[in-house]
């Protein structure tokens, strides 16, 4: 059955969408006030309950600047700010 768009849209409208989890990760800097590498620093902390290595963080971070591809534990944090 196809349904006029005014219907169409209030089906979508009624969806909870999901956050971009780069917006998540910004929102939790600011909501922070940190940088989004400590949001990343923090994440991981909270994820695993250890300290990460610089190195890790790092490669995981420097991931995120070029593709903007969020790491699940980064994504799960980030989320409690959106």
């Amino acid at each position: 059955m196809i349904f006029p768009l005014p219907f169409r849209s209030l089906i979508r409208h009624g969806r909870k969408q999901k956050a971009d989890p780069v917006d998540c990760v910004v929102r939790a800097a600011n909501h922070l006030d940190l940088s989004e590498f400590e949001v990343f620093r923090l994440a991981y902390e909270d994820w695993f309950g250890r300290k990460p290595s610089d190195s890790l963080i790092g490669r995981d971070f420097s991931e995120y600047l070029k593709t903007d591809f969020v790491p699940f534990y980064v994504a799960h944090f980030a989320r409690k700010f959106s």
